[in-house]
């Protein structure tokens, strides 16, 4: 049964020894070995325009693999996202109801079911819940692709699976929740204090938090959400971690330069203005170009 399969353990079934990982640029996640990889992908173009449900969050890389290579019709469930939402609302124990109505597609409708590595974060409820409605889902001769573990591990985030051929994934962490939402419930608070204070003074320190930090970032997650091959490059990380750390300092420092505004310094930006042209240069460098 599939049930008496998905147990937990620290070693993944699809996952190659240490000397067996591929060298990659520096900075890059590096590119892993597949078995099960190149048996799913016959199945899928034995297949005449094959239904495919990916079980993670959405790669531009991998739409475009399945869409153009095996012309898939290709629709995002993203487990993933469920999971981290009631993990983090601690309602876990409503997972494996919200499961079995979960998904609206017709059974025996679809030909693939990536799920990678979602079970190893569902609960015991949730694992026989999730495996019910694949097969449900799954047309007779289908094909389902997903890595979990053999006994219990400590798994702290998520991870990406960019497909980079027919025999190999590129992995990478998966956090849940970015730099902008700690921003934004920020600013938020720092909103309401100053509404029930009457006090609008650090006004314009707010603005720039909202701004820089809500803001921007959003734009920033977006664009490397809709750009997984910039996304996988560490200096992305960098661009990001320099703007929230400028931020920080832009809006701390903006009520004293306000204070002293006949004598303010230009040293103030200096992160978020270096972090401006960073991400300019970067994402000029590496933005997919057309022809």
């Amino acid at each position: 049964m599939l049930t008496d399969l998905l147990k937990w353990s620290g070693i993944k079934a699809d996952q190659p020894p240490p000397d067996a990982v591929s060298s990659a640029p520096k900075g890059e996640a590096p590119t892993m070995p597949s078995k099960a990889l190149p048996k799913f992908l016959s199945v899928l173009a034995s297949k005449d325009a094959p239904v495919l449900l990916d079980f993670g969050p959405v790669l531009g890389g991998n739409v475009e693999f399945f869409g153009d290579r095996l012309g898939c019709k290709l629709f995002i469930e993203d487990i993933v996202s469920d999971i981290d939402r009631h993990t983090r609302a601690g309602t876990m124990d409503a997972l494996a109801a919200s499961l079995d109505t979960r998904f609206k597609h017709p059974d025996a409708s679809v030909d693939g079911i990536l799920c990678w590595d979602c079970f190893d974060f569902l609960d015991k409820a949730s694992v026989p819940a999730l495996a019910r409605q694949i097969v449900r889902l799954l047309k007779p001769g289908g094909a389902v692709m997903g890595f979990f573990c053999t006994s219990g591990v400590e798994r702290a985030t998520f991870t990406k699976y960019e497909i980079v051929d027919d025999t190999s994934l590129r992995h990478r962490p998966h956090n849940g929740v970015g730099g902008a939402v700690l921003m934004v419930i920020a600013g938020m608070i720092w909103g309401i204090v100053m509404g029930i204070s009457q006090d609008h003074s650090t006004m314009p320190a707010h603005a720039h938090l909202n701004r820089l930090g809500w803001v921007s970032l959003f734009l920033f997650g977006i664009y490397y959400r809709l750009h997984p091959a910039v996304d996988l490059n560490r200096l992305a990380s960098v661009q990001v971690w320099i703007w929230i750390v400028g931020t920080i300092i832009l809006t701390i420092g903006r009520p004293s330069a306000l204070r002293t505004r006949g004598r303010r310094s230009d040293s103030r930006g200096i992160f978020v203005g270096s972090s401006r042209r960073y991400a300019a240069l970067w994402l000029a460098r590496f933005s997919p170009r057309a022809g």
